[in-house]
């Protein structure tokens, strides 16, 4: 035996399955023998206030269980019209309890209308939250495979550096080498030099002695030389002189000349 009562908290209330459990409950019965007198109704009221009551929220159940109402609909006319006036107000009575239980859970669908509305806020507010994880899970991974990439570059340039100044060490290293070699190479051959330095100056101490001597000569030859070249400038001196009086007489005996030919030509 089913309960009425039971049926209060299921998710499928008008389901066809529990109408039919309604229908043949053995509650629905003794509520026909126990329940009180009450004013008489219509079928046709009753029916169109449960139609009424349960319409607006079980419309999507409704479409999809029509022939199983029809047939729940004939069974309780023929429980109706197949008793007593006393049956009948006991079934109208069980009417009424009915819509109360169908307006209890038109609230019970309601609120599990708001309660499945806001889950599924909740989820898409979880899906979102979870899409913003996800893209942010994968900046940071990109931010790591990026910053890995950095890494193993600097690395490769760390290695690439420390090779270039090893070989760098090596190569100032030999410079160095050589560099000291010169220097004491260089060390040697100034040595050599101040040792040719000093026989050469000896060597001009002795031409200078020798060029002394030599040098005394060659200022007597010089004195002498300047006395011959102011003898030899008296004389030119003298040589022009002569030549200008050599003109002088030259022109002298040319006027004679021209006097001789004039006197002449007078006397002949």
């Amino acid at each position: 035996n089913h309960d009425i009562s039971s049926l209060r908290d299921c998710n499928g209330m008008f389901s066809p399955a529990n109408v039919k459990m309604l229908v043949e409950a053995s509650s629905f019965k003794d509520a026909i023998l126990y329940t009180p007198m009450r004013a008489p109704r219509t079928l046709s009221k009753v029916l169109s206030t449960v139609l009424k009551s349960v319409a607006p929220k079980a419309k999507d159940a409704m479409t999809s269980s029509l022939a199983m109402t029809s047939s729940v609909t004939e069974k309780l006319g023929q429980v109706l019209f197949g008793h007593s006036s006393r049956d009948f107000e006991n079934a109208i009575q069980m009417k009424t309890e009915l819509l109360k239980e169908l307006s209890q859970a038109r609230v019970s669908i309601g609120a599990d209308e708001e309660g499945r509305e806001h889950l599924q806020r909740t989820i898409a507010n979880l899906s979102e939250s979870n899409a913003s994880h996800r893209r942010a899970r994968e900046t940071a991974e990109q931010a790591l495979k990026l910053a890995r990439q950095e890494s193993a570059q600097v690395e490769l340039l760390k290695s690439e550096k420390i090779d270039q100044l090893e070989s760098l060490s090596k190569l100032y290293q030999n410079e160095l080498v050589e560099g000291q070699q010169t220097i004491k190479n260089t060390l040697c051959r100034t040595e050599k030099l101040e040792e040719e330095n000093e026989a050469l100056h000896a060597h001009i101490e002795k031409l200078r002695v020798t060029h002394g001597t030599k040098g005394s000569m060659l200022s007597a030859i010089q004195d002498e030389l300047d006395e011959q070249r102011n003898t030899a400038s008296v004389l030119r001196n003298g040589v022009d002189q002569l030549t200008t009086q050599l003109r002088d007489k030259e022109k002298l005996l040319h006027v004679v000349k021209q006097e001789l030919v004039m006197r002449t030509t007078k006397v002949a």
